[in-house]
């Protein structure tokens, strides 16, 4: 389990994707190249392990910019954790700038009610951050 202030890395010849837990109720997950099965797996458990802490108010920042794609199975798999585990989330917001991933993250939008927020500006994606760290 991350503390605050602790990063967690899942590395591969295809992609990398780094956890940090920026504060109590705050995860920023950062893919550069293929977001990887392994990756989605630490993820979602590291998710997992700091809703059962908090309880509700988890807000979870997805720079995804230089995410090259990932596995529709990794998508399914997200999005049900994310439908099963809903009433937790205060905001999940996502920067992209694939086509492929920004389509990817609208079709998991329209599962999930049109709770995802998206955007292809890192400005508003980092004003939303850093909203969210000062409401803590």
């Amino acid at each position: 389990m991350l503390q605050p202030g602790e990063t967690a890395e899942v590395k591969a010849l295809i992609g990398s994707t780094q956890i940090a837990r920026l504060s109590r109720r705050v995860l920023r997950f950062t893919t550069t190249g293929f977001f990887t099965s392994e990756a989605g797996d630490v993820a979602l458990e590291q998710t997992r392990l700091l809703l059962d802490e908090i309880g509700t108010g988890f807000c979870g920042f997805y720079d995804w910019a230089a995410m090259t794609g990932y596995t529709s199975n990794d998508r399914a798999k997200a999005t049900s954790f994310v439908l099963k585990h809903r009433q937790h989330y205060a905001c999940a917001v996502f920067l992209t700038s694939s086509t492929m991933v920004s389509m990817g993250v609208n079709v998991a939008n329209l599962v999930l009610g049109g709770f995802l927020e998206g955007t292809t500006r890192r400005d508003e994606f980092e004003a939303r951050l850093s909203k969210a760290l000062s409401e803590e």
